[in-house]
């Protein structure tokens, strides 16, 4: 008896602990750790020998075999140029391939209740989004930090990620609304007030990335979600009203957004003006020989960029040097792609390019950064094209085999199919490739991103939940 209710009481915590993860991405890194380190714990001591059979399963093992790449990349770089030091990084990183094993495992069991956990990231998307609201209401955040020109960050204060977490976890909370409501007026009722609310609390978080993706999002149900297309659809038509509502009537979002646009258009797209792939190991020899060495950089560390005041002040003449462009991005995903043709096939190791673009920063069109605002470039610089290509394939033939079971879904209002779709579409949305990102190996992203590979490799469609 004892036995039976020490058992439920683990699972019941671990329950508990993964309905609190959106709470973790407010409150900060350090709740994030607490909580993955929590259910690891508890997972294995729980389950045992069970979280490690993986033999039968391709995608796991392909996963586990990243995490052990990461290391030997890391190791290797370590011992060869002796500057990557994240060695204990690359190792701690482990703890979420547990979470992983943990996640699938309970899912594999039946043991833990999605619905919960979906019901909490709607009550967390609703409370980020009103707070963003309310700082771009009353102009003021509610912490009293002055606000940004273009942002409204809400809960996260001097942290503007507000936009990433509203688009994260709204995609996955807004399928709970059918789990309380048997009406389908009320459903589409709601449905709309939601996607009202959650549009209007992206745009106005001035994170442009995470609106493009919402669409996407929208569009996607619209197509695939069977039995609720007709409210993304709806979802669909207010995102466009109030998207074109405000950028027609507030000169600020305007300018803000057409900025976006000849960004993207002009170093994005092959063949435009200042598409970033064309500057990739452009011979810049001849300026260098014109420039003071002492004076061919600006900045130190991370932001180190070649110092355009200096030749702007010296006025060479026939000599024309990449300007920085808009926010910054070419020159990152420039630099990006030049540190990672350094080491092609295994990587600089963990958060290594903050370390590597340094060599490049003497360079015109090249800076310095943090990471490379951009997953799949993160995955090369560090991981190599080894390390890429077994997270990256192992993913997408994951979203491969469930969108075929998304096809194959005939009975349309199974709360478990819903529950289905937030899980695949977050995943699928998550490793969109022409998007600005944060560091594929930071606590923040690195928690998402294995949270959902943990909970969709043993998810099937009609999901069948335990009361």
């Amino acid at each position: 008896m004892k036995s039976i209710y020490l058992e439920n009481y683990q699972k019941h915590l671990l329950n508990f602990l993964i309905y609190l993860f959106p709470a973790t991405f407010v409150m900060g890194n350090a709740a994030i750790n607490i909580n993955i380190f929590l259910i690891c714990i508890i997972g294995v001591l729980f389950y045992k020998k069970d979280i490690f059979k993986v033999e039968k399963n391709i995608y796991l093992i392909s996963i586990l075999l990243f995490f052990f790449f990461i290391i030997f990349s890391t190791l290797l770089d370590f011992f060869q140029y002796k500057e990557n030091t994240n060695i204990t990084r690359s190792i701690l990183y482990l703890r979420y391939l547990i979470l992983v094993l943990v996640l699938s495992c309970m899912i594999k069991k039946n043991d833990i209740n999605i619905k919960f956990f979906i019901f909490s990231c709607l009550i967390f998307s609703i409370l980020v989004s009103i707070t963003v609201l309310s700082d771009e209401v009353f102009n003021k955040n509610i912490f009293g930090i002055d606000l940004p020109r273009y942002h409204n960050p809400g809960l996260f204060g001097e942290e503007l990620i507000a936009g990433g977490y509203i688009q994260r976890f709204a995609c996955l909370g807004i399928f709970s609304i059918p789990f309380f409501l048997r009406s389908n007026k009320k459903i589409l009722f709601y449905f709309s007030l939601a996607f009202l609310l959650f549009s209007l609390s992206v745009i106005f978080s001035g994170n442009r990335s995470p609106l493009i993706i919402f669409a996407i999002f929208l569009l996607l149900g619209s197509i695939l979600a069977k039995g609720v297309r007709l409210h993304f659809l709806s979802g669909l038509i207010i995102f466009c009203l109030v998207f074109l509502t405000v950028i027609n009537f507030n000169k600020i979002y305007k300018e803000y957004w057409l900025s976006f646009y000849d960004n993207l258009s002009s170093s994005l797209i092959p063949g435009s003006k200042y598409f970033f792939l064309d500057e990739v190991n452009k011979d810049y020899s001849s300026i260098f020989k014109k420039m003071d060495q002492d004076n061919l950089t600006q900045g130190t560390g991370e932001g180190e960029k070649f110092n355009y005041s200096f030749w702007k002040k010296k006025n060479f003449k026939g000599m024309e040097v990449p300007l920085p462009l808009g926010s910054g991005h070419r020159a990152i995903w420039t630099t990006a792609v030049e540190t990672w043709l350094d080491k092609p096939f295994t990587g600089h190791g963990i958060k290594s390019f903050r370390i590597k673009c340094r060599e490049k920063a003497k360079i015109p069109g090249r800076v310095c950064e943090s990471h490379t605002h951009n997953y799949y470039l993160e995955l090369l610089n560090d991981g190599g094209l080894i390390g890429t290509l077994l997270i990256i394939v192992s993913v997408f033939f994951i979203l491969l085999i469930k969108i075929k079971e998304i096809f194959n879904i005939k009975n349309k209002k199974v709360i478990g199919n819903l529950i289905f779709y937030s899980i695949f579409f977050s995943l699928l949305l998550e490793f969109f490739p022409f998007k600005s990102t944060g560091n594929f190996f930071s606590t923040y992203n690195s928690a998402y991103i294995f949270m959902l590979i943990g909970l969709i490799i043993n998810l099937k469609t009609n999901y069948k939940i335990k009361n």
